[in-house]
């Protein structure tokens, strides 16, 4: 018989030796599995950290269309210029509205032109609450776009982060050079 302590070098407890490879046998088909998954791992990582990347440009992406490149060339500059301009109309309905009043004003000192001058009266009252509603408008808006603003500004730098991660697990696994 075989003295596994001679081989080896010194002495061994073969009872132990006889658990080890027990267990060793009694798992070998979750061994097998487990040595399978683990030679799966760095094609699942490079898939992520590819995923990863690509989340990061689209996040990017969507970041730069609510800002521009140029950060004043974006969906939330334009929304802002547009409620600007509102803003603006509403001003100048104001305007209206007040010349409209003063008509109404007039034209009701004048005998017998109480009647158009109530009708000119309500539609500065109307000209009036449109123009209120519409500077409101205009507010909402001006928020509106500096949310957007701060929403892009966020996503570009997800994008960097998601991108710099992804990057980052891409490099455990790079091919040899």
């Amino acid at each position: 018989m075989v003295n596994f302590g001679n081989l080896l070098g010194g002495s061994i407890d073969l009872k132990k030796l006889q658990q080890v490879i027990d267990l060793v046998w009694d798992n070998k088909d979750d061994l097998v599995n487990s040595a399978n998954f683990a030679k799966d791992i760095p094609d699942l990582i490079r898939t992520l950290a590819g995923g990863l990347s690509e989340a990061g440009g689209q996040a990017r992406a969507a970041g730069l269309a609510l800002i521009g490149e140029d950060g004043k060339s974006g969906a939330g500059s334009k929304l802002g210029s547009s409620a600007k301009t509102l803003g603006s109309i509403a001003d100048n309905l104001a305007s209206v509205a007040k010349f409209v009043t003063d008509a109404a004003d007039d034209i009701g000192g004048v005998p017998m032109m109480g009647g158009p001058a109530k009708q000119l009266s309500g539609a500065a009252k109307t000209i009036h609450g449109t123009t209120t509603s519409l500077g409101g408008l205009a507010e909402d808006l001006v928020g509106l776009a500096e949310i957007l603003g701060n929403v892009g500004a966020a996503l570009n730098k997800l994008g960097d982060s998601l991108d710099s991660s992804g990057s980052k697990a891409q490099g455990f696994f790079a091919a040899p050079a």
